[in-house]
């Protein structure tokens, strides 16, 4: 099976649960913390806990008080969650022992509330110490691959060993997925001797605005580990991860833009070149 083949798959984890909610999973799920609000999925009549890497929290403060339950558990690093409404949504923010910060974003879901979230660190930044031309930003700090993708880094800015690929064809001819009025376009890739980093273009096309859900991918699939790599990070740009209407269908006092960028960094799996 062919790395565009398993590419596809993955962007089409990532539009399951905006384009076709009918099906519901409840299964216990991981969710990195970084970059953007951690979506947590409510229901009235079930309960939802989240487990923080923390060894004890100190509070928590909820934006929408009304018709959010929540209480500590037997685990001094465990909250659960319910709600009282249909249609609640909100943020909680949750302060850790160790200085940390957490930003959890509510979004009802009649039946099929989330049964546990466990948050989880970043895992393995995909930087190249001390083998980068460009490592520090402004302020010092060291960047990963994934903040190079960002900046849609041109070749004098990567680190060492990376190799660039631009994909410049006629748009037909890049697009590795199409749903709906969703459709997603092969941008730029950067490939190194453990890491690659792919940058897809999205578009919506359609008339209503899409969330897309970048959490709810399941990146232990053996088969995408086994072609694709290990996903180690993933975020996109607009950061509350919505496209807006084509602008066809939009006044021109909608703020949304209907395209954006989905940033992928994947490990190399043992049998790739």
């Amino acid at each position: 099976m062919s790395r565009l083949r398993i590419l596809t798959a993955l962007v089409a984890s990532l539009f399951a649960t905006t384009v076709s909610a009918q099906e519901c999973n409840r299964a216990p799920r991981d969710a990195n913390f970084e970059n953007a609000p951690v979506t947590i999925y409510l229901s009235p009549d079930q309960v939802t806990e989240v487990a923080f890497p923390e060894a004890t929290l100190e509070g928590a403060n909820p934006e929408k008080p009304d018709n959010l339950v929540f209480n500590r558990t037997t685990i001094p690093s465990k909250l659960s969650f319910s709600t009282t409404s249909n249609i609640y949504h909100g943020l909680l923010t949750v302060h850790g022992t160790s200085g940390r910060t957490y930003l959890l974003k509510f979004l009802a879901r009649q039946g099929c509330a989330d049964s546990f979230v466990k948050l989880m660190r970043p895992v393995e930044r995909a930087n190249t110490v001390g083998k980068t031309r460009a490592s520090t930003g402004s302020g010092g700090i060291k960047k990963g691959l994934i903040d190079y993708l960002i900046d849609h880094p041109k070749a004098e800015d990567l680190p060492v060993y990376y190799e660039q690929r631009d994909f410049t064809g006629p748009r037909p001819q890049r697009m590795v997925f199409e749903q709906g009025s969703v459709k997603a376009y092969m941008h730029q890739q950067f490939i190194g001797e453990r890491y690659i980093g792919t940058i897809l273009e999205v578009e919506n096309t359609g008339r209503s605005a899409i969330r897309v859900d970048i959490q709810n991918i399941n990146y232990s699939d053996p088969t995408i580990i086994q072609t694709f790599g290990r996903v180690r990070e993933i975020t996109m740009n607009p950061f509350d991860f919505t496209l807006g209407p084509s602008p066809e269908y939009v006044s021109d006092l909608y703020s949304s833009t209907s395209r954006g960028y989905i940033y992928i960094v994947s490990q190399k799996s043992q049998n790739d070149g």
